[in-house]
């Protein structure tokens, strides 16, 4: 979880929040020595964590509207 909010602070936003880019899950792995195993496990995660706050952030602004 750590490594997600991390990372949440590369995402893109704009008219609305992006996903993590894959380039930031990779340079984290890369910096914090992971192997292309655990890099690869690493992106699974951030990305299935990424699209479950993606979901729950459009449901709050939809919310809000």
């Amino acid at each position: 979880m750590d490594a997600f909010w991390k990372l949440s602070s590369c995402r893109p936003i704009g008219m609305g929040y992006g996903p993590i880019p894959w380039t930031a899950v990779d340079a984290f792995a890369t910096r914090n020595g992971f192997d292309a195993h655990m890099s690869d496990y690493l992106a699974d995660i951030i990305q299935a964590l990424d699209a479950v706050y993606l979901k729950w952030v459009a449901a709050e602004q939809a919310k809000d509207k």
